[in-house]
């Protein structure tokens, strides 16, 4: 299974993750502060690939954390969810469950090494 995930902040790039998940055979397609709508991105995937791909929407309604597969929404279900992260179970057909762990934290550019991780320790909360 190959995964591809992309921080996209204010950058419709949606043509060019597309062109890469054609290129590399992505199953599974993580965008991180993606401002292009799922319906776009549900356009965009097909037209390079020539294949459906699914949204998992999120329980929760996050809006930084966007999940698209080749599978089909019974293969993959939210286990836990808060504001910055996502852990989902892929159960996807003829091949091993996986659950898959998406952290999405805040830009680095102005944080000094003790605060980012002071933030990885309280993430959770």
């Amino acid at each position: 299974m190959v995964f591809l995930c992309w921080s996209l902040p204010k950058r419709p790039l949606h043509q060019l993750v597309a062109e890469l998940v054609r290129s590399k055979h992505v199953d599974v397609v993580v965008l991180l502060e993606c401002t292009v709508s799922v319906a776009e991105i549900l356009v965009a995937l097909p037209a390079a690939t020539g294949e459906i791909f699914h949204y998992s929407a999120s329980p929760a309604q996050m809006k930084t954390i966007h999940v698209f597969t080749r599978f089909s929404h019974q293969f993959i279900r939210a286990v836990e969810e808060s504001r910055r992260y996502s852990v989902r179970h892929l159960a996807p057909p003829a091949q091993t469950d996986l659950l898959l762990a998406i952290i999405h934290f805040p830009t680095k550019m102005y944080w000094t090494e003790d605060s980012q991780v002071q933030n990885a320790a309280y993430s959770r909360r």
